[in-house]
């Protein structure tokens, strides 16, 4: 197969690094792939188009510190569930896990919300954060070492206006 970029060379088929940008992120992918040996030209099939993004979005959330694909696809194996009950027990629509177990990029929120409904570690140190806050909340007023001012910190028993402890 000629080069479509230098119309000279042959693609030779084998494993490459390919180059991709992902939400104005480069990263790279090694895969099968086609190369010429005349040019620096670089493709895959387009049989592997999906595998390809879905890798390059693996490396982009790698270096975002997100979930890969595989990773979102063991952690709904590991607690028994299909795609649907998955999608049921996070609370969004089953196209959302499909889309990230395919390569989609999940948001942070995402992110944090998948670990925290399946990774018992992650739920157990948010856990021990959320007792930690409380009980510093709670001493400060039961001390009497501060008052009730208005902020972003929920006051305990307190739901529809916002307070914090001076």
């Amino acid at each position: 197969m000629i080069c479509p970029k230098c119309n000279t060379g042959t693609l030779i088929e084998g494993n490459a690094t390919l180059p991709a940008t992902i939400k104005e992120v480069a990263v790279f992918v090694f895969m099968n792939a086609y190369s010429c040996d005349s040019c620096d030209y670089k493709t895959v099939h387009g049989s592997q188009m999906a595998e390809y993004m879905r890798r390059a979005a693996d490396e982009y959330r790698k270096g975002e510190g997100l979930l890969t694909s595989g990773q979102i696809r063991a952690a709904r194996d590991g607690i028994g569930m299909n795609q649907e009950k998955f999608a049921e027990y996070l609370g969004v629509g089953i196209a959302s896990v499909k889309r990230w177990e395919l390569g989609q990029v999940q948001d942070r929120a995402m992110d944090n919300l998948l670990r925290l409904r399946t990774d018992i570690a992650t739920a157990e140190a948010n856990y021990r954060h959320l007792l930690e806050r409380r009980n510093r909340i709670n001493q400060a007023y039961s001390s009497g070492r501060g008052t009730w001012k208005r902020d972003s910190v929920a006051a305990p028993s307190v739901t529809s206006t916002d307070y914090r402890v001076a």
